[in-house]
């Protein structure tokens, strides 16, 4: 049986750890509310990282950076140093575990995206198709906000997934991943998110058993946990159902590792007077950046939203043409 270190705690305090401050050589100052600490990036801090980051991908395995060889073969304008600077990023520098994640990203990347995985991850691209039919779903959103911490806000509404799809097939649950992969990589085109992460906030409100897919948590999970370059401040866990202690954690536990478990809040009742004012005066989370769902005052339009990013990737495409 899979144990926890914090098993022995009630339910409601597994997810809350005392946060200790963080010092290293290229963070010098303290950690902020989420624990997470930014350093002053400098031309020579860059340099000395991506160069310290490829000595550490030439010491990994053959079988452990086998995406990253096709990667480097096949596509090698989408991994420059643009691309390997959001993982140094997303690990503060630290190379060996920048190089590790990047390696996991690209096999990943394979798995989820197939041969197409070495093509640009856009609507306007040969899976594009495929990738709005998970985005209709609207099972995730970005909110287009961010925190006091300048984190973008992605938004996951659970109930949306009863009966959205097949789960008998496997490629409806690819169309979700790859969703979910094209959603972190519009929120990673800005350079201020790849820097200070991004918030999730997972509201579960009208949420029946039906909605978990072991399958599909891990297709997910491990890619946020330890493959995307996102660095992760907190996952704020809304309205979590009766259901939640005895199905979705035990597979939490599974497919989340110990530290980004750690990063989990349980907020459990959105309509308590005080579910407002903690999320604004703990972490930095005030209406004008939530979704109406959960009493704030942004008003999400995922179809829309789809729309605007074809327009977008159109004109981006027009002037790469022009170019």
């Amino acid at each position: 049986m899979l144990q926890d270190k914090d098993h022995n705690l009630p339910f409601h305090h597994r997810f809350h750890h005392t946060a200790t401050p963080i010092h290293s050589a290229h963070c010098p100052t303290m950690a902020d509310i989420y624990n997470q600490v930014h350093p002053e990036e400098t031309p020579d801090l860059i340099a000395k990282s991506q160069a310290a980051l490829h000595d550490e991908i030439s010491k990994l395995s053959a079988d452990k950076k086998t995406g990253w060889l096709q990667a480097k073969e096949k596509c090698p304008n989408l991994v420059d140093d643009d691309h390997t600077l959001m993982f140094l990023r997303c690990e503060v520098f630290n190379a060996d575990l920048a190089a590790i994640r990047l390696a996991k990203y690209w096999n990943k990347r394979i798995e989820i995206f197939g041969t197409n995985a070495f093509n640009p991850i856009t609507l306007s691209s040969s899976i594009g198709p495929d990738i709005e039919k998970g985005l209709t779903i609207q099972f995730m959103r970005l909110t287009q906000t961010k925190d006091t911490g300048d984190r973008a806000l992605m938004y996951a509404e659970a109930s949306r997934l009863m009966g959205a799809y097949d789960k008998s097939k496997d490629e409806d649950r690819m169309s979700i991943a790859r969703a979910v992969w094209y959603l972190f990589h519009v929120a990673l085109e800005d350079e201020v998110v790849q820097k200070n992460g991004m918030v999730f906030i997972v509201n579960y409100l009208g949420a029946q058993v039906s909605v978990v897919d072991p399958k599909l948590m891990k297709l997910v999970m491990p890619s946020v946990s330890g493959c995307l370059p996102v660095r992760v401040g907190a996952i704020h866990l809304c309205n979590p159902p009766g259901f939640f202690e005895k199905v979705v954690y035990p597979i939490i536990k599974l497919f989340m590792s110990e530290r980004m478990r750690s990063r989990i809040n349980i907020h459990h009742d959105s309509s308590d007077p005080n579910f407002l004012s903690t999320l604004s005066e703990k972490y930095g989370l005030d209406k004008g950046v939530l979704p109406t769902e959960l009493g704030g005052y942004i008003a999400l339009n995922g179809l829309g939203w789809i729309e605007e990013r074809k327009t977008i990737e159109f004109d981006s495409n027009a002037v790469e043409e022009d170019a």
